[in-house]
């Protein structure tokens, strides 16, 4: 059985961005939840083969985004860019809100 929910063709760049964004916005656990929220200002500069590739890396199981994401488990090579993208993305918005909290 496949790890992956079915990929299916993509018929324009802004059809793959509103997937994307969807997927990013609705996770399963609170902490997918706030690591991928952090990309949403972000997409809207990607191009759609980056697109194409978060969305492949999105369309895995929870458990597996989780022990990529979090846990630190070893990540495919095929998602290496999509992850380190993503932890990078929710270190800045980490960072820009630290100031706030601590006022």
């Amino acid at each position: 059985m496949p790890n992956t929910l079915a990929t299916p063709p993509v018929a324009d760049k802004q059809t793959l961005f509103k997937e994307v964004k969807y997927r990013l916005s609705y996770r399963g656990t609170l902490e997918l939840d706030f690591i991928c929220r952090a990309a949403l200002p972000h997409i809207e500069a990607l191009t759609a083969a980056e697109l194409t590739a978060l969305r492949d890396f999105l369309l895995h199981k929870e458990g597996d985004l989780m022990g990529w994401l979090v846990d630190g488990l070893p990540v495919p090579t095929q998602h290496t860019a999509a992850v380190a993208q993503l932890k990078n993305w929710f270190a800045a918005q980490r960072q820009s809100n630290l100031p706030k909290l601590l006022n």
